[in-house]
């Protein structure tokens, strides 16, 4: 009987603390930047992803964990959108949380075309995060969240239900490639690594750059320094950074947390090296 309120106590305790995690994870860092006009937010279990309107539909900005989907179709519906009217997805890098649901949304709505590099495009057809290439979490703290985690989610694998690109989707095959035409849309996708090493960014009208992992502010209580908590090559990741300040793109709208002045990222370039990462897996 004492091992089992034993246990009951460190199971509350976890769950205690992965809401006040998750809470952070929604909030963030208070911005006064907003949003393009009509862009609109979906805040799913972790992440947040954006419908960016386009003629006759949206561009869906990635996708949630697979079981956000239910999440995902009942607040889009609050907005009065159907699945039917999302007419591309663009995938920034092939993770759980930013493609878990993709196949669940080519299944209701077979018309849309995803949008993915073809380095997204080979991570995608295996269905889990990569890790293969090394990198680790910021500090310990960020460390013993996600053990937490793990503890009272177990569903949170780092897996996602394999997705292989069809024919009529679109497979970009440069660092940087204007798809304003093709879209109808001023959009550019440009090669953002350090993450991961298939990470891409869209710009927006040249002003909001929808980054995915590229950069956080739901972290930075924790020690996060505009960081997301993973990442594979941080150095490589500055050098993203450097390169995104010199374009003078005026706002950064990452996954986690909320839209934030890009040049900010140039105080915390190098604020954390890679042999301060701690090793999850």
């Amino acid at each position: 009987m004492k091992r089992k309120r034993t246990i009951l106590l460190i199971a509350g305790v976890a769950g205690i603390l992965l809401t006040l995690f998750r809470t952070f994870l929604v909030f963030g860092q208070s911005t006064n930047e907003t949003l393009p006009e009509s862009v609109i937010s979906i805040q799913l279990d972790e992440s947040t992803v954006y419908l960016i309107p386009m003629d006759n539909g949206y561009l869906l900005f990635d996708t949630g964990y697979p079981w956000d989907f239910a999440t995902f179709t009942s607040s889009i519906g609050n907005h009065g959108i159907s699945i039917s009217a999302i007419r591309y997805i663009f995938i920034s890098h092939a993770h759980d949380d930013h493609a878990g649901f993709l196949n669940q949304i080519v299944q209701a709505n077979p018309e849309v075309q995803v949008i993915a590099h073809d380095r997204t495009a080979t991570l995608l057809a295996q269905g889990e995060n990569n890790k293969k290439n090394g990198g680790g979490l910021f500090n310990r703290w960020v460390y013993l969240a996600f053990r937490v985690k793990q503890l009272v989610k177990p569903r949170w694998t780092l897996t996602y239900p394999p997705y292989e690109m069809r024919d009529t989707d679109i497979v970009l095959s440069h660092n940087e490639v204007d798809l304003s035409e093709a879209l109808g849309i001023p959009a550019t996708v440009i090669y953002t690594p350090g993450h991961t090493s298939d990470s891409f960014s869209l710009l927006y009208q040249g002003t909001h750059l929808f980054c995915g992992d590229f950069a956080s502010t739901s972290f930075n209580w924790i020690g996060g320094q505009y960081l997301t908590v993973f990442n594979e090559n941080i150095e490589e990741l500055y050098a993203s950074w450097s390169r995104i300040i010199s374009r003078d793109v005026p706002v950064t709208v990452p996954s986690h947390g909320r839209p934030f002045p890009t040049k900010v990222l140039a105080e915390h370039i190098a604020a954390i090296v890679q042999e301060d990462l701690v090793r999850f897996f």
